[in-house]
């Protein structure tokens, strides 16, 4: 393709080429994307007829020519006389505008709702394609992230986005993750722009589609200001919208903030005013100012930042520590913020279930359909505990005033050996993060029985109200010690300490989920071996004895134990493979041969 557009660089300055309306200035003849190539000229017969010549001297060269039944030629304001003469030269088939690319419209005008319902048509048909409806919301949440999000990404970072559309993207996105794919339009437990925010400022991470928006397309203004002399969009943009002029009042000097408009009112300087107006022979020429405060500032400039006309100037995106754009640092910079809250750890620190974290979350915000809040719906006439058939249901009663849950999680409590105080339920939320903080073993399992107590009482409860299916209290108990044991035995390298022992036993876990460097020294004290090979040559035994048949290999040593208990004594079976040499090993409780 480097051959044929040189050949058409050069047909391009024949005197009978003409270009195509707003590129003569850049020169752009071709564009080439992969394998696709677009050629742009004025619809005139001797510019179309240059154009075929230098297809023809392309093809003598390689041997390649384009094919006509995969090739459309696309004219805008030319009669139907000049149409036929130019099919007649090109022997293409004529295209309609308008005509997409890449997925996307290409247009010329800013981009309107009705270019972008085939984006809005695609999220609602992924959407409906997912049948399975028993979906958990955290599922959702985690589809609307990884895969729904991705399918705006590329329409976010090449087009503004109409806020209708938008609105119309998020409202999809809010009825799917509260309702699936049935995408009901009301009733949301949370409003979507809290959900928006961080996980540590009480959201689920959502970016706000808006402002990503904002920030993907601000990489392109990003690039007009940083160079972008071998984009030929930067070259295009600047020749023919900007014509030299400034893209925005931007001010390249050290000002405190809220002192530029205060400058140029008080030193007369309009709007329009670049920094070259106030520099002369490398320094600072500023108007006389009436202002103390002005006058103050100028002369408090340090004599280090001096102006320097021979050099260009350079931006520096101050949101990075490396001064270069990004999409994340302008996103967090315009979003929403809120305030922290201490039990996001809690909620969404490892170790997590996600699902079991999602109603969690649910209940933390008090957003759970408890019975006092579908009275004030409208939707029940009073209020009744499924469990204790209490008069009022709401969150501090069902966790943990009820006696069916109370009793459920001062079970879990004791397997946790652990006892906490009888609270509201958002002080036992602010309770729960004084006690879990940490990465202990008995942290790890009182962070996950408290998330799955809650989650197992509000599933149960549901199950009461909408199956009538009823479950003891053992049942309950034992569904959440599985799913706690379960999460448990996933993990590894837990931090060991004071009393592990005592829950491992009463949880019925293994050892080797515990940190790998105290299961080895476990090992050590229990054989008796003290193994080294980086740091030592030898294999020390404390019966003595080993370490002499051990140095006589010279060969790397894979050490296998095997472990027989006995009721009277001990035997251990070490097999050495050593270069091909088996050496097998029995010693008895004396340690004898």
């Amino acid at each position: 393709m480097e051959i044929l557009a040189r050949i058409l660089a050069e047909k391009s300055r024949s005197p009978l080429f003409k270009f195509h309306w707003r590129c003569e200035k850049t020169k752009i003849v071709n564009l080439c994307f992969a394998d696709d190539l677009m050629i742009f000229s004025k619809g005139d017969p001797g510019a179309v007829t240059l154009i075929m010549q230098g297809f023809e001297e392309f093809r003598d060269l390689s041997g390649l020519t384009p094919n006509p039944s995969k090739s459309n030629i696309f004219f805008s304001g030319c009669s139907s006389a000049l149409k036929e003469d130019i099919l007649q030269i090109a022997n293409f088939t004529e295209g309609s505008l308008p005509v997409k690319y890449l997925g996307v419209p290409l247009i010329t005008t800013k981009l309107k709702a009705s270019d972008c319902h085939t984006l809005v048509e695609r999220i609602t048909m992924r959407i409906k394609s997912w049948t399975n409806k028993l979906l958990s919301y955290a599922g959702r949440a985690q589809l609307i992230q990884s895969i729904l999000f991705s399918m705006l990404v590329y329409w976010s970072s090449l087009f503004i986005l109409p806020k209708k559309i938008i609105g119309d993207i998020e409202s999809i996105l809010r009825s799917f993750l509260w309702f699936g794919v049935e995408l009901k339009k009301h009733s949301a437990k949370i409003a979507w722009k809290y959900i928006c925010r961080h996980k540590n400022e009480g959201g689920l991470g959502f970016k706000d589609l808006a402002i990503w928006n904002k920030a993907a397309t601000a990489k392109h203004v990003w690039s007009l200001f940083s160079g972008g002399d071998c984009s030929m969009c930067c070259q295009w943009i600047k020749s023919y919208l900007l014509k030299g002029w400034s893209f925005g009042p931007l001010r390249f000097l050290v000002i405190p903030h809220g002192f530029a408009p205060r400058i140029l009112y008080d030193t007369n300087l309009p709007d329009s005013t670049k920094v070259s107006s106030i520099v002369s022979n490398s320094s600072w020429k500023w108007p006389v100012s009436n202002s103390w405060e002005i006058k103050e500032w100028i002369s408090s400039t340090p004599l280090s930042l001096l102006p320097s006309p021979g050099s260009s100037d350079t931006p520096v995106w101050s949101l990075t520590t490396d001064g270069n754009f990004s999409i994340q640092s302008a996103w967090d910079c315009w979003r929403d913020k809120g305030p922290q809250v201490s039990w996001s750890k809690l909620i969404w620190g490892p170790p997590s279930i996600p699902r079991v974290s999602f109603i969690a979350w649910l209940a933390t915000n008090e957003r759970l359909n408890t019975g006092d809040r579908l009275q004030a719906f409208g939707l029940v006439p009073t209020p009744c505990c499924p469990f204790c058939q209490d008069p009022e249901e709401n969150h501090t009663h069902l966790f943990f005033s009820c006696i069916f849950s109370s009793r459920i999680w001062g079970g879990i409590l004791a397997k946790c050996n652990s006892n906490w105080p009888t609270l509201p339920w958002l002080e036992t939320v602010d309770f729960a993060v004084r006690s879990t903080s940490g990465t202990s073993l008995k942290v790890v399992i009182l962070k996950l029985s408290f998330l799955c107590t809650v989650y197992h009482i509000w599933m149960e409860r549901n199950s009461r109200i909408f199956s009538k299916a009823l479950k003891p209290e053992e049942v309950v108990t034992n569904s959440i010690i599985q799913m706690v044991r379960g999460r448990l035995l996933s993990m590894e390298n837990v931090k060991i300490s004071a009393g592990d022992n005592w829950l491992l036993k009463e949880w019925n876990l293994p050892y080797k989920i515990m940190q790998q460097h105290h299961a080895i020294a476990d090992g050590r004290r229990m054989s008796g071996v003290m193994m080294n090979p980086k740091s030592s040559p030898k294999l020390k035994w404390s019966n003595g004895g080993l370490s002499v048949v051990f140095g006589a290999f010279k060969y790397t040593v894979f050490l296998v134990l095997l472990r027989n208990h006995l009721q009277e004594a001990a035997t251990s079976v070490f097999v050495l493979w050593c270069g091909g040499v088996i050496a097998a090993c029995c010693t008895g409780s004396g340690g004898s041969w």
